[in-house]
């Protein structure tokens, strides 16, 4: 499957946001991450499914008949990334 995904500076900021919300912290509440999106289920659930796809982040505690898990685990390479500037700093090499 080939999926085209656009990096704007706003989407490599949120993705950004979504990854340091877990801080220190290796599982943080889909709350937290929903509060990042403004409140929007629909926005939360495309971010959240991409940074799982990219093997970033992984569902925890799937609750039956909701899209959204209760907890989100953060993965090693989501602390790699961070490392060499995130998203962000992907956004800006393709910008140029």
């Amino acid at each position: 499957m080939n999926i085209t995904f656009r990096l704007t500076r706003e989407k490599a900021d949120l993705l950004d946001n979504i990854l340091r919300a877990f801080g220190e912290e290796k599982i943080i509440s889909t709350k937290r991450v929903l509060k990042l999106c403004r409140g929007s289920e629909e926005l939360t659930i495309e971010y959240i499914t991409l940074l799982v796809n990219l093997n970033l982040i992984k569902r925890i505690g799937n609750i039956e008949g909701k899209i959204l898990p209760r907890r989100l685990a953060k993965l090693p390479n989501a602390e790699d990334l961070l490392l060499i500037g995130g998203f962000s700093e992907i956004q800006k090499i393709d910008e140029y």
